[in-house]
């Protein structure tokens, strides 16, 4: 029974970027239909961000944050193990704080317990929820805090673990066309826009360079990235740079009558569309955008 967190739970509020506070203000539902489990959230909570098989959502009302870990494998009986015990590992120890509770889940095996340890070195309070599902998918789920906020977060924890709910997971492939699997899977798209223009009547001169990469790999996983530079003399220098990389979501590919249409699932619930159309070994036409194939090793 793993848990792999590198978090620090005491500054967990003050590190969100405020694009990343709007996003995760948003309350509501959590549906991760990759993984089959869908999770009520209150207390301004709302998905933040993903890193592999862990999910970080948080708020900017409630100090915290909220850890999913999907993907795990124990069994049923070193469940209870943890429960009663606590659980000990890399930059994590949590002894329980108070009894062991069962969750009510239809078709799984759930118990919650309140906690209280350390987080990557830091104290904290939190609620220790784990699920096994009859046919053996895993998760954890950890509510945390500093021990003096964790009043505020204590029937937030409650609520998200009564609110757990199992459904059947969507791994599988099934109405995707294997040609166009095969064709997208392990590939690099990338996007290049460049654009510069100069005045002789006002002296003023600008550019715009834009760069769009998607990593699709074949699991059926993705990752997207972007970078936007662009920079003006109006008279004076004026300048913009927004970077952004966007590690989780899933991808499907299904032909149709003009080539293809491309999916991609983010997990916070986007929904990118593209039709590519002219596809080639080495460029292809997304929304009729000109986009380069390439290998790529970021998903291995």
């Amino acid at each position: 029974m793993g848990f792999a967190l590198r978090l620090n739970a005491q500054n967990a509020e003050a590190d969100l970027g405020n694009a990343q506070v709007e996003r995760a203000a948003t309350p509501g539902r959590f549906h991760d239909a990759d993984a089959g489990l869908t999770l009520q959230l209150s207390g301004g909570f709302g998905f933040l961000t993903r890193q592999g098989t862990l999910t970080i959502f948080g708020s900017k009302t409630t100090p915290g944050m909220i850890l999913l870990e999907s993907g795990e494998r124990f069994t049923e009986a070193e469940l209870v193990l943890a429960a009663r015990n606590g659980y000990e590992g890399e930059g994590v120890a949590l002894k329980p704080a108070d009894s062991v509770r069962p969750l009510d889940l239809a078709g799984a095996l759930g118990m919650a317990v309140p906690v209280a340890g350390t987080l990557d070195g830091q104290p904290i309070r939190g609620l220790l929820a784990g699920v096994r599902s009859r046919d053996g998918r895993c998760f954890i789920i950890l509510a945390a805090t500093t021990p003096e906020s964790w009043p505020r977060l204590a029937p937030v924890a409650d609520q998200v673990a009564a609110g757990i709910a199992l459904l059947p997971p969507s791994r599988s492939t099934t109405g995707q066309d294997p040609q166009w699997r095969a064709y997208f899977g392990g590939t690099k798209l990338s996007y290049y826009f460049s654009r510069s223009s100069s005045s002789s009547m006002s002296s003023s001169q600008g550019s715009l360079q834009s760069t769009e990469r998607i990593y699709l790999c074949s699991d059926g996983s993705f990752h997207y990235g972007e970078q936007t530079t662009a920079s003006f003399d109006l008279p004076q220098a004026m300048g913009y740079s927004r970077t952004g990389d966007h590690s989780a979501g899933r991808w499907t590919a299904v032909g149709n009558s003009d080539g293809a249409q491309l999916t991609l699932a983010f997990h916070d619930g986007r929904l990118w569309c593209y039709q590519a159309a002219r596809m080639g070994k080495e460029v292809l036409y997304l929304n009729g955008s000109k986009y380069f194939r390439s290998g790529q090793e970021r998903c291995r």
